[in-house]
């Protein structure tokens, strides 16, 4: 496994991938995301191992990368996808369907097995008797953190709720500053900013409902676990994320840039306990159901088989 980050000196890294195909001689490279799909295809050349590059998002997918994949696909063996309306971009993208394998993203519902009692937890980070809403997310544009804050504006003028704000970003993109800056701005109380974590099972078991105001995805790895933690859900009407839950059934959907909408469908879910139960049981069943960690690697294994027969 090599990681391959956009600040990284292409040429070097390209020159550095290029000797380890040299020495190991591997029968598959498997890239993942725009600029480690660029480096790995031309490292490939010359070699006979088959190259497959996974595709993650629509917008993860900059404007020079569409036109220069497009061109250079006859390099790549197999593009993986990991939602329904991801695939059908990338063939809009003039990417040859025969190319392309839907392979969805997978939990592995071990890692969600809690045994540490969620109150000692409550309790560390000062959140007796809160109703607590999480987001877990990368601190970027993308995630649309401000309507996420607006709806929580809303509902604090009701109910005593801690904003649990999980993960972090690019210092380069300020986002963690306008995030600080509009906390201040609409005078919120008890939002916590807490970073990186290595215990996102536990901090999901301790949350009352889940949220996401993400403007658009590939398939949310972030989603799954939260279903797969029974938590209620409230997220955005975005094409990926109603391949994987539907309204009313195992999350309540809104548009995006809504806080109003979200607001509502968060109150929802709090004042509405058979609710919150049923669509957290529901959501449940659909994860485990078509979305366990061994699904996804039944494909990839078969995926791979058939790349070397």
């Amino acid at each position: 496994i090599l990681n391959y980050y956009k600040n990284s000196k292409f040429f070097l890294e390209f020159w550095k991938l290029r000797q380890i195909i040299k020495k190991e001689k591997p029968d598959i490279l498997h890239c993942f995301l725009p600029h480690a799909n660029i480096i790995g295809r031309f490292a490939a050349i010359g070699s006979s191992c088959k190259v497959i590059c996974s595709i993650r998002a629509k917008q993860c997918e900059k404007k020079y990368f569409l036109p220069f994949d497009r061109f250079t696909q006859k390099l790549v063996n197999i593009y993986t996808v990991n939602s329904k309306s991801l695939a059908q971009f990338e063939i809009v993208q003039k990417i040859d369907k025969n190319k392309i394998v839907l392979i969805e993203n997978g939990i592995d519902f071990e890692i969600f097995k809690i045994t540490n009692n969620p109150n000692n937890l409550r309790n560390e980070l000062n959140l007796q008797n809160l109703i607590i809403i999480s987001m877990v997310a990368h601190l970027r544009k993308q995630k649309d953190y401000p309507t996420a804050l607006r709806a929580i504006k809303h509902l604090q003028k009701e109910f005593n709720i801690c904003f649990l704000i999980i993960g972090t970003g690019n210092p380069f993109e300020n986002e963690i500053y306008k995030i600080y800056n509009l906390i201040d701005e609409l005078e919120l109380s008890n939002v916590k900013l807490l970073g990186f974590r290595n215990d996102i099972p536990n901090l999901l078991a301790i949350t009352d409902v889940w949220i996401s105001s993400t403007l658009y995805e590939g398939q949310s790895n972030s989603l799954l676990e939260a279903m797969a933690m029974g938590i209620p859900i409230v997220t955005t009407d975005i094409s990926e994320n109603a391949e994987v839950v539907r309204d009313g059934k195992e999350a309540l959907l809104v548009p995006i840039k809504s806080p109003l909408l979200m607001s509502k469908a968060i109150k929802r879910l709090i004042t509405n306990k058979k609710l919150a139960k049923t669509i957290s049981k529901n959501a449940y069943d659909r994860v485990y159901a078509k979305y366990h960690i061994n699904k996804t690697l039944e494909k990839l294994e078969h995926l791979y088989s058939s790349l070397l027969t």
